[in-house]
């Protein structure tokens, strides 16, 4: 009888790969059980930085979260909790951010970070800006923010980061005031130009179109045989913007008014803001500004002289911190009552 030959098992391609997985499989299931679970709130925290250093913002959260649900009381909680809203607007998400931060601060009234949570909403507001043509609700909100700072904390190194980007906060208020301006000399309705052009020099006296509403003004005060109201409005320019492109034309303008600008005076500005019926009241940051029919309002600003930053600033005019990075905004044009 013959003898059978032993039965070989062969292993084809399909077989071979499906082993490879099932081995795989085995060795991640294994280095799964064996991952060491944080032991504590310190080693959660850890965890949650390497990621939020790393870039993973989203991730960051979750784990922050996950340290706050399981330590709420812990030394680190105030942190964690600061973290999540940075890490928020560091991913762009900014009406997350602004909703953590508020939080931050209802939470911890007290806490050393607040100018730079202030700081932060104010940024996280900024980063939302539109275009002069559009709503500006944004730079507003970042204008009272950057103000509550610069006045809340003076001493803090984000008090003059805030006075940075308020710049341009107030730049595109001042724009969009002159850009409705604009709208309203090309319809011919000169009062409301006169009251938009009026806003920008009272409220935005620095702002890069404050020599182009005085010398709508000049123009408009000139048509209107105003004689003295455009003097005022041309010599302004000329003190207050001496490096405006406007400049030569506010001379020529005093010239042909036969007033010069010693015979306005030193304060051009103040001067035609009373004329108009201007009066003064202080602003959200306690500095006065003139705001056309409100009373003056002494009431002290009361609050701390002091603040802690973090995360360390960077320098003024860097973006700030979080490397944050400017609004597009439109540019303003000249223009005068006629709208040319």
């Amino acid at each position: 009888m013959l003898a059978r030959a032993p039965l070989r098992m062969t292993r084809t391609p399909l077989l071979r790969a499906m082993s490879l997985s099932l081995i795989i499989a085995a060795l991640v299931a294994i280095a799964g059980c064996a991952a060491a679970k944080p032991k504590n709130a310190t080693d959660y925290f850890q965890n949650a930085e390497s990621m939020f250093r790393g870039g993973a913002y989203g991730i960051a959260i979750e784990n922050y979260r996950e340290m706050i649900d399981q330590y709420p009381f812990g030394e680190q909680t105030e942190e964690a909790e600061l973290r999540i809203a940075h890490a928020h607007y560091l991913n762009d998400s900014y009406i997350e951010a602004i909703a953590a931060f508020t939080d931050f601060q209802r939470r911890h009234p007290t806490s050393p970070f607040l100018p730079f949570v202030g700081y932060e909403l104010g940024m996280s507001y900024k980063q939302q800006m539109g275009t002069i043509d559009r709503d500006q609700s944004a730079a507003r909100s970042a204008d009272v923010y950057f103000s509550a700072v610069i006045a809340q904390y003076p001493d803090s190194p984000y008090a003059e980061l805030a006075r940075e980007e308020q710049i341009a906060c107030r730049d595109s208020l001042a724009e969009h005031e002159l850009y409705v301006a604009r709208y309203y000399a090309q319809k011919g309705n000169f009062p409301a130009l006169e009251n938009r052009a009026l806003e920008v020099v009272g409220r935005y006296p620095q702002s890069n179109s404050a020599d182009q509403a005085l010398y709508a003004l000049g123009k408009l005060y000139e048509e209107s045989d105003d004689r003295r109201r455009a003097a005022l409005a041309y010599a302004a320019l000329l003190q207050d913007h001496p490096f405006s492109a406007r400049v030569p034309e506010a001379q020529t303008a005093l010239q042909h008014l036969e007033i010069s600008e010693a015979d306005v005076g030193p304060a051009a500005r103040q001067a035609l803001l009373t004329a108009a019926g201007y009066s003064a009241r202080r602003n959200e940051s306690g500095a006065t500004v003139e705001v056309p029919g409100v009373l003056k309002d002494d009431r002290p600003f009361a609050a701390p002289t002091t603040g802690i930053g973090y995360p360390p600033p960077a320098p003024a005019g860097s973006g700030g911190p979080s490397g944050a990075r400017p609004a597009p905004r439109s540019g303003s044009g000249s223009f005068g009552p006629s709208g040319d």
